[in-house]
């Protein structure tokens, strides 16, 4: 008569959460195969699928957090959600209901502040646009709104965007930007921030110098943010090596980086 053997019960134990602890300090970064190497030191041989089941109940309890694909950090997932004044919540209303099929990014430069050491007392609406529409959605603001700039260069920034006190600037929205809906309007994520501030210093002259290391290192000690989103957004702008150079010799979080990050 066979015998059928019963799986053996996942065991919270089995975790090892208080070695893990010692094991990987706050503010390292590890793969799966450290986590894999760690486990079978303590239980021997395991499969990927135990592995698997132990790295989503880690993450579940808390105990570590995504920081991009295979690469985890200990720690709570604390994500950002920016905040959606009523200016743009009429802007957008307009514009989805004008533009019901155009994939269009909002934002405003005044969600930088809360990161900054000087407080900038102007900002500038970004409204990003898939290519298609950008003129259209150009010549919309402009009918509605004042000082509405398309695409600007360095000159226009310098000269009119920024003696204006709410100017507005149309940009092409890059494909596959990363960005999340907030409150039925598509917006920037920190992994779309982190690059576009350092890709366009011209727009975000404010941001630059020491105050940019100021917010990287803000943004990055109180918020998880998805390397490898940031970086798949840093090379569709071609800033990727730049981008990796700033943050390794620049700011505090060289070591989220220098290992597992893409070269």
């Amino acid at each position: 008569m066979p015998i059928h053997r019963q799986n053996k019960p996942f065991l919270p134990n089995s975790l090892h959460i208080q070695q893990l602890n010692i094991r990987f300090q706050p503010g390292t970064v590890f793969s799966n195969n450290d986590l894999l190497i760690f486990y079978k030191q303590l239980d021997g041989n395991i499969s990927r699928s135990t592995l698997n089941w132990r790295i989503h109940s880690l993450i579940e309890k808390s105990v570590i957090k995504r920081q991009g694909r295979g690469i985890y950090g200990m720690g709570e997932t604390h994500e950002y959600v920016p905040e959606i004044d009523m200016n743009l919540r009429k802007m957008s209303a307009g514009l989805q209901k004008d533009f019901p099929y155009a994939k269009i990014c909002l934002w405003n430069t005044k969600i930088l502040n809360q990161w900054m050491l000087h407080q900038p007392t102007h900002f500038t609406t970004l409204v990003e646009v898939e290519k298609d529409a950008l003129e259209s959605v150009f010549t919309y603001l402009q009918e509605r709104h004042k000082d509405v700039f398309l695409n600007p260069d360095k000159e226009t920034l310098v000269r009119y965007v920024g003696v204006k006190s709410v100017p507005i600037i149309v940009l092409p929205l890059i494909s596959e930007a990363p960005v999340q809906i907030v409150k039925n309007i598509t917006t920037i994520t920190l992994e779309k921030l982190v690059v576009d501030i350092f890709s366009e210093p011209a727009i975000f002259v404010a941001q630059q110098g020491r105050e940019l290391v100021f917010i990287y290192n803000n943004i990055f000690s109180k918020y998880t943010v998805n390397k490898n989103k940031m970086l798949r957004y840093a090379d569709r702008r071609k800033k990727k090596k730049a981008l990796l150079n700033h943050l390794i010799t620049k700011t505090d979080f060289s070591h989220l980086y220098t290992k597992g990050a893409d070269p």
